[in-house]
């Protein structure tokens, strides 16, 4: 009886979880630079703590610096990034941890997102308004495919760290057993879902540009290069944790036991 109470309250929480996200989703599609003030404004005072430029509000435009041209508009809100790592983490709360959840943890996972989203998009922010962006990369590739490669490497990391994070929290060690590949695969997927395949459902009955198909190839080679590499550092750091000596292990299983007096 409690397992099947247990189940019906995280179909329960799935439903909540997915009504927030088609919530949040259509505020921001249809919101305007006054509605989305919950978080172009924390972005636009962590841009400025980052980068020393000061930044005024816009009616209808959004927090705009005037003497470099800068503008923080809804389109850099991150509420996409926001609600994929909400739903991630909901899902490995729900469907991966074993816990019972309750809807105090739903809501302590999208306070959760909104200050990593804030975080991760000023980063974002400030890495396209350097000179590295506009000019070392820029000097390689175009600067359109300069500043769609920063931010798929910062976006794709930035879910990996968030997904390792939430999995250490959930399950402590556990989540690092079995295969690397296999545990990676996971961000990646949702990754690829939410920068492909949404645009290409939503886009059935229309054309899709030249651009998407640019930024598909980039999403693609960079999020599997990057997964691959990891898989291959966490193989590496396993293989050489296996190669020390039993009492190697044991000092360091001590060192990480021991409290501090």
């Amino acid at each position: 009886m409690r397992m099947v109470a247990f189940q019906h309250n995280r179909w329960f929480l799935s439903v909540a979880v997915l009504v927030t996200a088609l919530l949040l989703k259509y505020h921001y599609s249809n919101g305007t630079s006054e509605q989305l003030v919950w978080i172009l404004r924390p972005l636009a005072i962590l841009v400025s703590l980052l980068t020393g430029l000061h930044f005024e509000f816009e009616r209808g435009l959004g927090w705009v610096n005037l003497a470099e041209s800068i503008a923080i508009a809804p389109a850099c809100a991150g509420v996409n990034f926001l609600i994929l790592i909400f739903c991630l983490g909901s899902y490995q709360l729900l469907w991966t941890s074993g816990r019972k959840a309750r809807l105090s943890s739903i809501f302590l996972l999208l306070v959760a997102a909104y200050g990593f989203t804030i975080l991760v998009n000023g980063l974002r922010i400030m890495l396209s308004i350097s000179p590295f962006e506009q000019e070392v990369l820029g000097a390689i590739i175009n600067p359109e495919t300069a500043h769609r490669l920063s931010g798929v490497v910062i976006y794709y990391n930035a879910l990996i760290i968030y997904y390792i994070s939430v999995s250490c929290v959930l399950n402590g060690r556990k989540s690092n057993r079995g295969s690397s590949l296999l545990y990676l695969l996971v961000p990646l997927l949702w990754y690829l879902g939410y920068a492909l395949v949404l645009p290409l459902v939503n886009s059935v009955n229309t054309s899709l540009s030249i651009k998407f198909w640019a930024h598909a190839q980039v999403v693609i080679l960079v999020s599997s290069t990057l997964t691959l590499s990891l898989t291959a550092l966490f193989w590496l750091y396993q293989k050489v944790k296996q190669g020390r000596s039993p009492e190697e292990r044991g000092i360091y299983g001590q060192c990480n036991s021991g409290s501090r007096g």
